[in-house]
């Protein structure tokens, strides 16, 4: 393993965002270049096999048996894989690629596989929408905004909390070019009046009765346009009827799902890959056991309380190995789940190259898992959710993964009754986002960075970052950075405390009920305890016991409590550079540790990850964004500088090159219109490369860049966009001179109503503050009485701050 993060085995590129519904006007494209056509059935010794093909335009009147002589419809094989003489065989249903089959997916029988045939269009999927497409509109007396529908739909009263209806809005103009990012689903609402009053939205009174009305506001205009068309999916009850074994799933575009299950029949040793989810909140997409693989999952309703995409349920013991690798879920409320009815037990769950971006208003945790005997958790990236991980097992390992701004529990282990827990975390990045705006109140305004609330998890944390971020100015707020109530092993980890004010970060605390409550359960060395911002370390491992609720400083911690002989604290309050005296680029998610005094203390005592991450993934919105996650490689990151005011220089990295053609470098003066400023051929070696290339241009302020990646089999994918300022533009710099000095220096800096120039030594100390006289743009400093050597200069308003290095 040479990163932190693996390769996924798939390319999603969604370009031109404009919100995170995922509306009309994003381009989705998959690569399926490796896929194959289904092999020959018959091929399987000693197994009876039935193949059927199924086409928009084929013909009812048709056998199905051949791709030349293909069915119409789903259903119209029904009857023929029902009978005796096919049910129970492997069966291949083969879907025509780009053809939509507006009908329910319910196949009720074992040994089906689904995949879909065509290979002049191999990017393309087969659709499956069994939403129902409503016309009858009619205007809402008490509502200016809002249109109604009676629908009719099944009731299943045993269980009323899983009915739910979800509408989405099809922009009919992309529909064919953009059959995925055309659907728009709309939010549900509480009430008729919110309805009204926001565009985008649907409200249903009571699930509970038949028929019921529906309501809905448009994004645009009314219904029954030439533009947008309205469908329907109605759910019920019935989420685990669709048990079906040894079923096989592939290159399938899913809108929601037929009469409303939200999901595919699913059983034991189900297998679903390269399929594009599309709804949200399918709930059981996987039963009992089963493998995910290459698959993305799109958001859908806002507003549902029932949210899951990838639900394993009942993984019955010893066949109940479950695996999601190279996938990636898009603001689901929680993406992945699994759980048993209580009376069986997982035997194992492997998520490997999982990928969970969350929306903040929505999202509930990232990955969780219950009831489980092992859990393996490699190569995975959860941002944006409150909890990242949620849940236990047995034996659970997480390593190689990052989880990013979360705002409540970067991970909150949860364990069996009178079953101890052992966890493992290594190579682990956590990043907590402890801010009032998202906190949970409930959670007491904490943000944890990895809560253990049981006497009987016992955790081992090492060669991890946990990085405790919050800007709340609170009194009451605090940033916990670990809590075990069991057994707690933590060495060569580097903490950081980056709060406001005079807040601190809380160390180890050990006060659940039932926890030892005191540094005994604690084993902790070689450990980096970076100051970032905030007032101190509270190293705190029992509210009243033997004085070590209050311990502020390291050395006291080490004293009392014999821990972290081995440890160090680095105070870099007051360093310009800030965290980048630790690590290359960690606004970035480069934690490579960086060539300073300050790493190598660091280095000296083996503490960070071991393999840390080179670059965090772009979340696939905005305006020609893309994510790399093509196999075997892609490039990891975009950067460049300017030279001069009429010269720039672009770098990129890639890793496990291959599969690259070339590398178009696109410029542009606004950061919408783009040419191309030159091209380089990829060396496409299999290795990691690092990539220049300078461009010269008209003189200039600044100038937008982004990348062209060129595939062999013509695909393309675009960089995220940078914008460089000039280096000669005295608006973004300051400029120093004479540079090295004697005596004195005069720093030309941008006119502000007010600022400061702070001079610091190479270690980050504090030696002197000068006022800026108002409006000026040029003051001189005196530094005579400082000794030879290199100081850094730091010129800052109430807005920004500039700097720069000098030498005496």
């Amino acid at each position: 393993m040479r990163r932190l993060l693996g390769k996924a085995s798939v390319i999603f590129c969604l370009l031109s965002a404009s919100h995170c519904s995922f509306a009309s006007n994003i381009n989705f494209y998959t690569d399926l270049k490796k896929t194959t056509v289904l092999t020959a059935l018959d091929t399987i010794p000693g197994t009876d096999s039935y193949e059927f093909f199924v086409s928009n335009n084929g013909s009812d009147s048709n056998d199905g048996r051949s791709a030349t002589s293909p069915k119409l419809s789903i259903s119209s094989l029904e009857t023929i894989i029902s009978q005796s003489t096919v049910a129970g065989s492997l069966t291949a249903l083969n879907l025509e690629r780009n053809s939509l089959f507006r009908e329910q997916f319910n196949h009720l029988r074992s040994n089906v596989q689904v995949n879909s045939f065509g290979l002049a269009s191999t990017k393309k999927f087969a659709r499956i929408s069994g939403m129902d497409v409503i016309k009858d509109w009619t205007s809402t007396p008490s509502a200016r905004n809002v249109f109604q529908y009676l629908l009719t739909h099944e009731i299943d009263l045993s269980g009323p909390a899983y009915h739910y209806v979800l509408i989405a809005e099809i922009d009919t103009l992309f529909e064919q070019t953009h059959p995925i990012t055309a659907v728009n689903y709309l939010t549900y609402v509480s009430t008729l009046e919110q309805c009204n009053r926001l565009p985008g939205t649907f409200y249903t009174s009571n699930l509970t009765v038949n028929p019921i009305m529906i309501y809905i506001h448009p994004t645009v205009g009314a219904p029954g346009n030439n533009r947008f068309r309205y469908e329907v999916t109605r759910r019920n009850y019935n989420i685990n009827g669709l048990y079906t074994d040894n079923a096989t799933y592939e290159n399938l575009f899913l809108q929601t799902s037929g009469n409303g299950y939200g999901m595919l029949a699913g059983g034991r040793n189900t297998l679903v890959k390269n399929t594009i989810f599309q709804g949200g909140g399918t709930h059981h997409t996987v039963l009992k056991s089963g493998t995910i693989d290459s698959c993305l999952f799109l958001p859908g309703t806002k507003g549902l309380t029932d949210g899951i995409d990838a639900v394993f349920y009942n993984a019955e013991g010893k066949d109940g190995d479950n695996k999601i690798s190279n996938t990636m879920f898009l603001d689901a409320r929680t993406a992945v789940y699994t759980h048993t009815n209580g009376e069986v037990n997982h035997k194992s769950l492997v998520l490997n190259n999982v990928y969970a971006f969350g929306d903040s208003t929505v999202a509930v945790n990232g990955l969780s898992a219950y009831d489980t005997d092992s859990v393996d958790v490699s190569n995975c990236y959860v941002e944006g959710y409150p909890t990242g991980w949620y849940g236990g097992a047995t034996k659970l390992n997480i390593k190689n993964s990052i989880f990013r701004n979360t705002n409540q529990s970067a991970m909150l282990l949860l364990s069996k009754s009178n079953v101890t827990s052992q966890v493992n975390i290594s190579n682990v990045l956590i990043k907590t986002n402890g801010n009032d705006q998202n906190q949970n109140a409930a959670n007491g305004w904490v943000a944890y960075g990895i809560r253990g609330l049981h006497n009987n998890i016992n955790v081992e944390l090492t060669n991890s970052i946990i990085h405790d971020f919050s800007t709340y100015h609170g009194e009451f707020q605090t940033v916990t950075t670990v809590q075990v109530a069991g057994f707690l092993k933590a060495n060569h980890n580097i903490y950081i405390c980056d709060v406001n004010d005079n807040n601190s970060v809380y160390m180890y605390l050990a006060n659940n009920s039932g926890g030892r409550g005191t540094s005994t359960n604690i084993s902790s060395d070689y450990n980096a305890f970076i100051l970032l911002r905030g007032s101190k370390f509270n190293w705190v491992a029992g509210p009243n016991n033997n004085g070590e609720s209050s311990l502020a400083t390291l050395s006291e911690w080490q004293l009392l409590t014999g821990q972290d002989k081995n440890s160090i604290i680095i105070d870099l309050r007051n360093n310009p550079i800030g965290l980048k005296a630790i690590f290359v680029d960690p606004d970035n998610g480069n934690y490579s540790l960086a060539q300073t005094l300050q790493a190598d203390s660091v280095r000296k005592i083996a503490a960070g990850i071991i393999n840390p991450p080179l670059f965090y993934p772009n979340r696939p919105l905005g305006e020609n964004y893309g994510i790399p996650f093509k196999t075997p490689g892609g490039f990891s990151t975009f950067t460049g500088t300017t030279k001069s005011e009429t010269e720039s220089i672009v770098n990129w990295k890639t890793f496990n090159e291959s599969d690259f053609s070339s590398f178009s470098v696109e410029s542009s003066l606004d950061g919408i219109h783009f040419l191309s400023a030159g091209n380089l051929k990829a060396l496409n070696d299999g290795k990691n490369n690092n990539y220049q290339y300078s461009h010269t241009h008209d003189r200039i302020d600044s100038i937008f860049y982004r990348l062209k990646s060129i595939y062999t089999d013509s695909s393309v994918l675009y960089s995220s966009t940078i914008k460089l300022f000039s280096d000669f533009s005295r608006e973004f710099k300051i400029f120093i001179y004479p540079n090295p000095f004697q005596k004195t220096i005069t720093v030309e800096h941008p006119r502000r109503n007010s600022g400061e120039i702070r001079i610091y030594d190479y270690i980050g100390r504090l030696l002197k503050i000068i006022p800026v006289i108002a409006r000026s743009s040029r003051t001189a400093v005196s530094l005579s009485n400082l000794p030879s050597g290199r100081y850094f200069v730091q010129w800052s308003s109430k807005m920004e701050k500039l700097s720069g290095a000098i030498i005496k």
